[in-house]
């Protein structure tokens, strides 16, 4: 509405300044201009916006090398705490999402060890604990593969509507699993790129990879 009046006001002054007499049909003709263009200015402005974000933040990591990397360094890493960081940060890097948390498995829950915003300077939002009872963890406990958000309405899966409400509750876009001789014991949990591109099979296949060198890491350090 703000928009629709300002360009009015906007059309207004031109008339009054150039002392134009307008008929009535040249008048009706210049509010309806006045109303398209305040209507598609805020919706032009917005899709310039998320374009902008998308080539911004787009990234081209180079996996093998990050995975050699951070391979070596988790290997070398005996403090649970700078482990955490260095994966957390590595797959903040490597993703450029929104945030990325780590959660471990306490009892029957998973509960929040480390979470990371690409801007610092944003409020923890991660959810504290993933509960036994959450589809989620039952997906990730029986498939030990990646859950993607985006992927699960094309999927046939049992408590699909649920999956898809938790993702979304929790504005994950892909949990990832940490595992030890098939049992569930971590999750890394990421959120949307800040680019808005989906999440592509090579960067799912590094997640795995950076997961399963983590796992060792993770059981020396706790």
């Amino acid at each position: 509405v703000a928009s629709v009046a300002s360009v009015g006001l906007a059309v207004a002054c031109l008339v009054l300044l150039l002392n134009w007499t307008l008929s009535l049909r040249d008048a009706l003709v210049l509010i309806l201009i006045s109303t398209i263009l305040g209507v598609s200015l805020p919706l032009l402005n917005d899709a310039f916006a998320r374009l902008l974000d998308r080539y911004t933040y787009r990234t081209r990591a180079d996996y093998r090398a990050t995975l050699s990397q951070a391979s070596a360094a988790l290997s070398r890493i005996l403090d649970f705490d700078s482990l955490a960081s260095l994966l957390v940060q590595t797959v903040l890097r490597v993703t450029n999402s929104e945030r990325v948390a780590l959660y471990l498995k306490a009892g029957s829950a998973f509960h929040l060890k480390l979470a990371r915003h690409y801007l610092e300077t944003r409020p923890q939002t991660s959810t504290a604990i993933i509960n036994a009872n959450d589809s989620v963890l039952a997906f990730l406990t029986t498939y030990l593969e990646p859950l993607v958000a985006e992927e699960l309405s094309r999927r046939t899966l049992p408590h699909s509507t649920r999956l898809i409400s938790e993702m979304a509750d929790a504005d994950w876009a892909v949990l990832v699993p940490v595992s030890l001789e098939s049992r569930l014991i971590g999750i890394i949990a990421i959120g949307p790129k800040l680019s808005r591109d989906p999440f592509y099979p090579e960067e799912l296949a590094l997640l795995s990879a950076l997961a399963s060198h983590a796992t060792a890491a993770i059981t020396n350090a706790n």
